[in-house]
């Protein structure tokens, strides 16, 4: 007797068209895995810069809150020793249990020279510092970028800064990671918002923006850059301080195109005890 099998093998055709539909499926896998990673990345950028950003803006806005507080009147102890666009230094008596700034002791403005206390003062109002300085010369360039270890632990941002609080001219207290700054590594001017703004009262009773020169109430290029504020004359009149901190991810976002870094700024006002 003759047995005819009905077992046969696949066709060409049909191993082709298995292999067409096995190849897609790997590939939409495949990009599905790269979207979801993607996510994954974008989510935990967003959410340590947002972090950060929190941070710095609550920790600055609790100072300037206090700014003025508890100072020496009798010795003419100022609220505010210096206004720059990315530091400002003020006196409160933030923490009773913290001295005062000593005689002769300083701190750096701006400009790259130290303010030296020449008075003994009575009150617990001591010198608080904020700025982008990390190397301690007064100056916000270059030289305060990757200079410590919490800028070199950020593998893939070379121009970000670390936001620094000092107290009467002592140790550096680090607050908060990836802040822009007014350049890059490059020490190019880099154009992102002050850290502070300062309204300023003016002869006719209102408030303007100092730097503002053509008076839109915004800064907006070099007008971001304006000289720092020293003069106690002028000082006296700030009334309301705005704090934007911007804050830029350690790498850069999968969905940006051309590639770049995440980019976050959040701002708040603060109305300042100036006016005795």
């Amino acid at each position: 007797m003759i047995r005819i099998s009905s077992a046969q093998g696949f066709t060409l055709l049909e191993t082709l068209m298995v292999t067409v539909l096995f190849t897609t499926v790997l590939i939409l896998s495949f990009e599905f895995f790269q979207q979801h990673q993607k996510i994954y990345f974008r989510y935990r950028s967003d959410t340590e810069i947002i972090q950060n950003a929190r941070i710095a803006l609550d920790a600055i806005c609790s100072d300037l809150r206090v700014a003025g507080y508890h100072l020496d009147r009798q010795q003419n102890q100022p609220v505010f020793i210096e206004a720059a666009p990315f530091q400002i230094i003020l006196n409160a008596d933030k923490d009773p249990g913290e001295p005062v700034l000593i005689k002769n002791g300083f701190v750096m403005l701006s400009s790259g020279t130290p303010y030296i206390n020449s008075q003994d003062y009575s009150t617990g109002a001591e010198t608080i510092r904020w700025t982008l300085d990390s190397n301690d010369d007064g100056l916000i360039d270059n030289r305060d970028i990757d200079d410590n270890p919490e800028e070199r632990a950020s593998r893939f941002n070379d121009s970000d800064f670390v936001l620094i609080r000092e107290l009467n001219g002592g140790p550096d207290q680090q607050v908060a990671l990836y802040l822009r700054g007014p350049i890059d590594a490059k020490n190019n001017r880099t154009y992102v918002p002050p850290l502070f703004q300062y309204w300023i009262l003016s002869s006719g009773g209102s408030l303007t923006l100092w730097g503002d020169t053509d008076g839109n109430g915004f800064l907006e290029g070099n007008e971001i850059y304006f000289p720092p504020l020293t003069s106690q004359s002028v000082l006296e009149k700030i009334r309301r301080i705005t704090v934007m901190v911007s804050v830029e991810s350690d790498e850069w976002d999968p969905f940006r195109n051309p590639p770049g870094h995440q980019q976050v700024i959040l701002s708040s006002e603060v109305a300042v005890r100036n006016n005795f």
